[in-house]
């Protein structure tokens, strides 16, 4: 499912249907909550943060972790990239 409105994507995590990939300003209070938790752990520093956020009981499905994996080897190799260019 693709949503082009951040706050439709955050109840649609909130609901259980699948990984968001958010703002921070926009989840946090879902976090704080423990409606929704940070399957994801690293982060990166940018004008604006993302983070992605799924409820507790879908962070272990297999098909999360597999873009959460997705997401953290683009992280990485966005990295490598980034510092050989430096």
């Amino acid at each position: 499912m693709e949503l082009g409105d951040s706050v439709l994507m955050t109840a649609a995590a909130v609901r259980g249907q699948g990984v968001a990939l958010g703002r921070y300003s926009l989840v946090a209070e879902h976090l704080a909550g423990g409606r929704l938790v940070r399957p994801l752990k690293a982060s990166r520093p940018a004008d604006f943060a993302y983070y992605t956020v799924t409820t507790q009981g879908n962070a272990e499905h297999p098909r999360i972790q597999a873009f959460i994996n997705w997401i953290e080897e683009q992280v990485e190799r966005e990295q490598r990239d980034s510092d050989q260019v430096s």
